[in-house]
């Protein structure tokens, strides 16, 4: 056998011979925990800069700027992931990423004054920051073809449980949400960091695609093994062609290529393609989480309030995720991202259709509430599916820098979403511009989505020896 290196089967059929099993879900809560400490951490913060305001009596300003801080941070991070984690490997990053949002999130509880706490949530958003596209690249790379979207999926559903836990310490603390114990609650929130920080230590297995991909053959083997015994498929062999030993480089090195990579002549296009498919679908998340609660009070005209409503909306993000599970499965990447835009579109216009015929009492409440639950559900088929091909199109040795460049830009909009709101709903003394903003990105993104090197009969993923050919498949290729 290993004297006839053609008859072994590539490292990628192997992972596909050894399925989704124990290994995989093992992994998937181990690593996709990055998710549920950001969501832990982001409605904490979210939910205490009152309670940090008054106590040091900040300005409206000051105090939203302690969580604009975060998302910088996380923006920062996810650009520090791809150097770190196409370098010094995936499950070192997510180490890193538990273990620093600990530290940080603890430093932060002590902070006595507003510097010191803008400072400290900084570097927790960048410990959030590294972890996810790291993660991100990852689940692609132990995963077999069929399951990266389940797992995917499932990843991001722990944002929610970590706003869940989150929302228990809050009830805990003061139900009322009006006399909040912000520093005991900050310490509480970075719990689960430390949880996982111990898990991913002892149990986060290094991927074995970028094992193999810097030439330590013999340890990507030895993952392979372990998935084996954990999916019990004893029969299976992990032995595969080994790819070409890759050249040590200095990291600065290291980093000019896989700049050059993600920006080179084959994925200059896609990459940019990418990079405003996030900063739209991020744009339309954030945008209208700040929007919806100064915007629901002036139109709801039944006996709804608008906090029932925005906790109903939110309630819609979890069908939208079923859906990105069913079309990201069923469907190709390209055509799942057009119905993905085309969704949020209609719900889009519904929405300003309503806000224009408000005197249409009933056809407006139907169109307006149509519109935002859609919103609420569309977008998040688009995480779904946009952070699934930030994964997809790069090879194994920029994959991480490709993903982490393209997840800085949709943090790029979660930033600047609030400040476009209010600058256009004052310039035009009506919110309904921000919406055809909205609607202008969708549309041009739409059109933009052709540009991705995804074949028409299915999805593209590039080699795991790092081709650059992004052509579409060969006939029989998973």
């Amino acid at each position: 056998m290993t004297s006839h290196q053609e008859t072994k089967p590539t490292l990628d059929e192997v992972i596909e011979n050894l399925g989704f099993g124990p290994f995989q879900i093992m992994t998937g809560i181990v690593g996709g925990g990055v998710w549920l400490a950001d969501g832990a951490e982001l409605l904490l913060i979210s939910c205490v800069t009152m309670a940090v305001s008054l106590e040091w009596n900040l300005s409206p300003v000051a105090r939203a700027s302690i969580v604009t801080i975060v998302f910088f941070g996380i923006m920062l991070g996810n650009l520090l992931s791809g150097p770190i984690g196409d370098n010094f490997g995936r499950r070192h990053v997510i180490v890193l990423s538990y273990g620093s949002m600990f530290v940080f999130s603890l430093l932060s509880s002590y902070s006595r004054c507003f510097f010191e706490l803008a400072l400290i949530r900084l570097l927790v958003g960048a410990s959030i920051g590294i972890g996810q596209p790291a993660w991100t690249t990852m689940s692609v790379e132990v995963t077999p073809m069929w399951w990266r979207v389940p797992m995917n999926v499932c990843s991001q559903m722990l944002f929610v449980v970590g706003e869940l836990y989150s929302g228990c310490l809050l009830i805990a603390d003061d139900p009322e949400l009006k006399d909040m114990h912000w520093r005991w609650l900050l310490r509480m929130g970075a719990m689960p960091s430390a949880l996982f920080m111990i898990a991913s230590f002892l149990f986060l297995e290094q991927s074995p695609k970028y094992l193999a991909a810097v030439g330590q053959h013999d340890d990507a083997v030895g993952v392979l093994n372990t998935m084996k015994s954990f999916n019990r498929m004893h029969t299976i062999s992990t032995a595969f062609i080994a790819p070409l030993k890759a050249v040590q480089c200095p990291f600065m090195e290291n980093l000019r290529k896989q700049r050059e990579i993600v920006f080179g002549n084959n994925l200059m296009l896609p990459t940019c393609v990418l990079l405003l498919t996030c900063f739209t679908l991020n744009l339309v998340y954030y945008g209208c989480l700040y929007a919806f609660p100064q915007i629901l009070p002036k139109l709801i005209i039944s006996n709804a309030s608008a906090g029932s409503e925005l906790f109903v909306g939110a309630l819609w993000e979890l069908p939208g995720f079923a859906s990105g599970l069913i079309i990201g499965t069923l469907l190709p990447r390209k055509l799942g991202l057009r119905i993905y835009l085309l969704l949020v579109i209609l719900a889009t216009t519904s929405f300003l259709f309503g806000s224009f015929v408000a005197e249409w009492h009933y056809a407006a409440t139907a169109a307006i509430f149509g519109g935002y639950y859609g919103i609420k559900c569309f977008v998040s088929i688009g995480f779904i599916l946009v952070y699934q091909c930030s994964a997809e199109i790069y090879p194994i040795e920029a994959r991480t820098t490709g993903a982490g460049i393209t997840f800085a830009g949709g943090r790029l909009a979660s930033m600047i979403s609030p400040l476009l709101y209010e600058f256009l709903a004052n310039t035009f003394h009506s919110f309904n511009m921000f919406f055809v903003l909205i609607l202008g990105f969708c549309c041009l993104n739409f059109i933009l989505i052709g540009a991705l090197p995804f074949g028409h009969d299915g999805t593209r993923l590039p080699s795991s020896e790092g081709s650059l050919t992004i052509g579409p498949e060969k006939k029989g290729a998973k």
